[in-house]
């Protein structure tokens, strides 16, 4: 890898193929023509813009829903696995709700794959099963179909002993139906690298000839979505915002008791319940007037907060501020009350409307940091495996902006590359420093690796 373009552009300029656009290693001085403004064109891209950031979701935010929701999962599976024991005591016929009990407890138009038999070894297979299901959903692997598979089984799960079920199960299930509807693997995730993968052999198989001229080419796979534009609107993301809404809008109708409305004292009875009281609780109980305000900015928060989220105004602050309310809202009673994984399910909603700002800064930090932007790959051709683990570096480590160039295999990548600028990668692990220079400003540290896996 190297960090110069400007080097390598001096120096290989003149053999790149007319294919092969200059423009790629580095910033071209040619400026474009000023053109005026059309008005109409810019009212309507206005509008769009606040239509588009106001009813869509980022792809960024998706991918972070998927990994939490997939967490989710995982955890909720485990805590009713218990080692064994929770399938015994719940799921089986020699527990608390045999099978022949529990299908006369539900409607009709109920299902469950967990009726089909009440014996251990069956009902842990479908355990095993949603595992396996969470898992890949959570790495991003055959993404829509992990998806579905554990909405269905969780479902399943559900419906054996409804007793065990809470709001944030129902949350849960709900949320994980709506993201069949959303780009859960567009980005981030296993299958995004395999399409990469895919899309660079294809590339390669038309740029064959190359060895014959001994020359080399740029592999411009990115799942970076063109124009940087990470905004995806579709009936799957309306569909979420207004089943968010709904969320916080039937929570806030049921708060209409008097201990909401008048004597704001509803959280000091949530608290008085040792059950489910923390320490943090138990300290926060000692002030009435941190109690009655707290009661009172939890009812503000769900009862007018989500309605930023439907208004387009300026949906970049309005989700900012929605987001932060809620945060706190969750965060503070997560704190306060141990509820196992009903706690966090509700900051589901939270990540998936995470505004797009959010993700410009926080990338902005980490590509920016230590020169990620200006980082070159360079590996052979032939080395199919030594690309696809490229590109898996290149996705999980936010190395978006990073070019990968492709050269014959007769080319001696030391010769090929530019002294003193380059990071070479060899596959026998062996990590040589070689030239270090520190000229009271700059340290290039070199490592001598070889990309052939031949």
């Amino acid at each position: 890898m190297r960090r110069n373009r400007s080097a390598h552009e001096t120096r290989y300029g003149s053999g790149l193929q007319s294919g092969v656009d200059l423009s790629d290693f580095g910033d071209s001085n040619s400026k474009p023509k000023y053109q005026s403004p059309n008005k109409s064109t810019f009212y309507q891209t206005f509008f769009q813009s606040r239509f588009i950031n106001t009813y869509g979701l980022d792809l960024r935010s998706i991918a972070l829903f998927r990994l939490f929701i997939g967490w989710l999962l995982l955890c909720d599976l485990w805590e009713r696995f218990d080692w064994g024991s929770g399938i015994t005591n719940h799921y089986t016929d020699d527990g608390v709700l045999p099978v022949v009990v529990a299908i006369e407890s539900l409607k009709a138009s109920a299902f469950s794959f967990h009726f089909t038999s009440g014996t251990f070894l069956f009902q842990f297979l479908l355990f095993l099963a949603s595992f396996l299901a969470a898992f890949f959903l959570f790495i991003g692997y055959h993404t829509k179909k992990s998806a579905f598979i554990s909405w269905l089984l969780l479902t399943s799960l559900h419906n054996r002993n409804i007793l065990l079920n809470s709001t944030g199960d129902d949350l849960l299930r709900i949320m994980l139906f709506w993201s069949l509807l959303l780009p859960l693997g567009q980005i981030y995730s296993i299958d995004s690298v395999i399409n990469l993968h895919l899309r660079s052999c294809y590339k390669q198989s038309k740029n064959e000839n190359i060895c014959e001229s001994n020359k080399y080419s740029i592999l411009k796979s990115s799942n970076i979505p063109k124009n940087n534009c990470y905004q995806s609107i579709g009936i799957g993301s309306v569909a979420v915002l207004l089943q968010i809404c709904c969320f916080y809008y039937v929570s806030s109708r049921l708060k209409s008791g008097e201990d909401w409305q008048k004597t704001n004292s509803a959280l000091y009875y949530i608290l008085s319940l040792d059950r489910y009281t923390t320490g943090i609780g138990y300290l926060i109980l000692r002030s009435s007037l941190i109690l009655q305000f707290l009661t009172r900015l939890i009812l503000i928060v769900e009862t007018y907060t989500p309605y930023l989220l439907l208004i387009p105004i300026v949906p970049n602050i309005q989700r900012a501020i929605f987001c932060c309310s809620a945060f706190f809202l969750h965060f503070f009673l997560g704190l306060c009350m141990d509820l196992g994984v009903d706690t966090w399910v509700p900051l589901l909603c939270v990540i998936l409307v995470l505004p797009p700002i959010f993700w410009d800064l926080i990338f902005f930090k980490i590509i920016n940091n230590f020169g990620r932007s200006d980082f070159v790959i360079v590996c052979q051709q032939s080395a199919k495996l030594c690309i696809g683990t490229i590109l898996a570096f290149k996705t999980f480590f936010l190395l978006p902006q990073t070019q990968i160039i492709l050269v014959c295999d007769q080319i001696d990548l030391e010769n090929f590359l530019p002294d003193n600028k380059v990071d070479i990668f060899d596959e026998n692990n062996d990590c040589n420093d070689n030239n270090i220079n520190n000229n009271s400003s700059n340290l290039n540290l070199n490592l001598n690796l070889n990309l052939n896996l031949n």
